[in-house]
């Protein structure tokens, strides 16, 4: 068994190593002492994608996080849908990429549901990728490939049937060429589902308010453009995508229940501890309001919304 530094995570980087575990020929990550240290007074683990020890010791504990969201993120309702219909269509053995896999929510579920199935799991940021070595290998899941790199230039070995991407593509300097490795690391045929935030519409000024006030995950993960729908369709177009679906989420109820409830967690965040418990108890005492927004929402037809989802099929600009 080797160990090898991982130097490149917003922590002291000689607390924390990557260990091979050689009976699987898995890298999986593994606190070697319990004080972590973070870098910055700054740093907010829950917008940097930063995990807490005994997650990393235990990654099975990884689904009460996935529980979680599914009470908290109105987006996994309408991606996971669209998911299982694709790959229902799918071969037995086909492979399906998450290109900014995040911490596996919307893979893992699949990789220990389809045994015959390949995937991959790829993201730019160590801390994930250190975490899904970590979950991959406590459960043994010898046919999900992980790979750090960014969308840009992750080039896979098998091109995919289904490319995965969720969140990501606002983020990326160069969206355009992001949108070309994507063309090329899918199959003739293949398709991408493509989710992304659009529009940037606010309703609450108190949610506006905070969000200009406070740091949140847009500002520090460098959100470089508010797309247009329009924009999003022109650009896979332009790559060599053909759309087959479109569809408009997040409209008036599910933005308003995103604005209520990131107004507590802003609060909660970055307000005093006598008022984080203040603003936990509303939360808690809004949430059934928060649901009931995120219901309508996933049921009610929606001509236009802040949130997009696209399936497009590849298909060769050479023919």
């Amino acid at each position: 068994m080797a160990t090898f530094p991982l130097s490149n995570l917003p922590i002291r980087s000689n607390r924390l190593f990557y260990q091979v575990n050689q009976k699987i020929g898995i890298s999986y990550f593994r606190p070697i002492k319990s004080e972590i240290s973070l870098a910055s007074p700054n740093h907010i683990p829950i917008f940097e994608h930063s995990y807490p020890e005994f997650l990393l010791r235990y990654p099975r504990f990884i689904w009460w996080l996935y529980a979680f969201n599914w009470f908290t993120q109105l987006r996994k309702w309408y991606v996971f849908k669209a998911l299982r219909k694709e790959v229902k269509n799918l071969p037995a053995s086909y492979h399906l990429a998450d290109m900014g896999c995040g911490e596996g929510q919307f893979l893992f579920p699949f990789v220990k549901s389809n045994k015959t199935a390949n995937f991959s799991a790829i993201d730019k940021n160590a801390a994930n990728i250190a975490f899904c070595q970590s979950y991959a290998a406590i459960t043994c899941s010898k046919n999900c490939q992980i790979i750090h790199s960014d969308i840009n230039s992750v080039h896979l070995k098998t091109q995919a049937d289904l490319l995965l991407c969720v969140g990501v593509l606002q983020y990326v300097e160069n969206d355009n060429a992001a949108l070309a490795n994507l063309h090329n690391q899918c199959k003739s045929g293949g398709k991408l589902l493509l989710y992304l935030p659009v529009n940037g519409r606010f309703i609450l000024p108190f949610y506006k308010l905070l969000f200009n006030k406070f740091s949140n995950y847009e500002t520090v993960q460098h959100r470089r453009r508010i797309y247009q729908p329009e924009d999003v369709i022109s650009k896979l177009k332009a790559v060599g995508f053909s759309v087959e679906k479109q569809q408009s989420t997040y409209g008036i109820f599910g933005i308003l229940s995103h604005e209520i409830q990131h107004s507590f967690l802003l609060l909660i965040t970055h307000l005093p501890m006598l008022f984080k418990c203040v603003f936990a108890l509303l939360l808690i005492l809004f949430l059934p309001l928060i649901w009931m927004l995120m219901l309508l929402d996933f049921v009610k037809p929606k001509k236009s919304g802040n949130g997009l989802l696209v399936v497009a099929r590849k298909i060769n600009l050479n023919k």
